[in-house]
């Protein structure tokens, strides 16, 4: 009777091959990870802009969104907007355009959370002096407010060293490219 097995050898070589093949794959799975959560992040944030505009056009009143640092803990009752933009969103009607939820005036449309850890967001003018902005907003029109020149956002992914630059022209459309941090 003939006894069927892999031998020693057998094994090392299979057991070589798949290090070999996990060592070459996993980081570029990984980088495909990335890529998709970018681009995620992007499309949500893309997303949110486009919710305000509609709301301000729907509701025939200012919008307002801007970066808070409160959103990344989820604070429905939020009225400050300060801190960074990776930390979070708060979208609301901005009757008196001045960038803060005035109880009573003014209704919360949305609060969304932060980015990842290794990701960056910066909003800057698209003037010849560009300005950090932390707050922009749409008029009933759907044009923007507080620039007469757009802006940019910027979503950077340290890991992959990739960004997404989404664009706000001056009437309110947003456009999307693929970048280098």
């Amino acid at each position: 009777m003939k006894i069927q097995g892999f031998t020693l050898i057998e094994l090392l070589v299979t057991l070589a091959m798949i290090a070999i093949t996990l060592t070459m794959g996993v980081p570029a799975f990984q980088h495909t990870i990335h890529s998709n959560q970018l681009t995620t992040q992007s499309n949500n944030f893309i997303a949110l802009m486009n919710l305000a505009r509609h709301e301000a056009i729907k509701r025939g009143t200012r919008v307002s969104v801007c970066a808070s640092d409160q959103a990344e803990a989820g604070n429905a009752a939020m009225t400050l907007c300060t801190g960074a933009w990776n930390k979070g969103w708060l979208v609301f009607t901005d009757a008196d355009g001045n960038c803060t939820l005035d109880a009573g005036t003014d209704t919360t449309l949305r609060v969304q959370g932060g980015l990842s850890n290794k990701t960056t967001f910066s909003a800057k003018t698209l003037d010849t002096t560009p300005a950090n902005v932390t707050c922009t907003g749409f008029l009933p029109s759907g044009e923007i407010t507080k620039t007469n020149t757009g802006i940019k956002f910027v979503i950077c992914d340290s890991a992959i060293k990739k960004s997404r630059e989404i664009t706000l022209n001056v009437v309110g459309h947003l456009s999307s490219a693929v970048g280098s941090c």
